[in-house]
């Protein structure tokens, strides 16, 4: 079930590999193909992992699962990974999105992940008015 939201892990991954200067990221969560058995989601993700790499955008493909598993047995035995079986769809209008924004807290710019999180800039300045008294 698609719910628009990533774990806190996620976000703070997000977060240190961006190196953002802003105070939120945006998050973008396209609609994408999902799996109708219940045993290919991790193929699935390979795919769309692959597809985003390779700049294709996910939410513009028709996957063809039931070709994974012999396309993936094939990228194991040289050891090198392809595009999985897709073929690019074209819509007058682009699936819909659910996007959301996560705050970044002060300078460590991570996400703000509830918790009782101490702002860096407060501490300093008390350490620094501490030093100078």
């Amino acid at each position: 079930m698609r719910t628009g939201d990533a774990a806190l892990e996620v976000k703070e991954s997000v977060a240190t590999i961006m190196k953002s200067l802003n105070w939120h990221i945006l998050f973008h969560f396209p609609e994408v193909e999902q799996q109708k058995d219940g045993s290919s989601c991790g193929l699935f993700a390979l795919a769309f992992a692959f597809d985003v790499c390779d700049r294709k955008d996910p939410s513009l493909r028709e996957y063809l699962p039931d070709n994974f598993c012999p396309h993936f047995r094939t990228c194991l035995i040289p050891q090198e990974i392809t595009s999985f079986p897709s073929r690019k769809i074209t819509m007058a209008v682009k699936p819909r999105s659910i996007l959301r924004r996560v705050k970044i807290f002060c300078h460590c710019r991570l996400p703000d992940s509830d918790d009782d999180m101490v702002n860096a800039q407060n501490v300093l300045t008390g350490i620094t008015s501490l030093a100078l008294e």
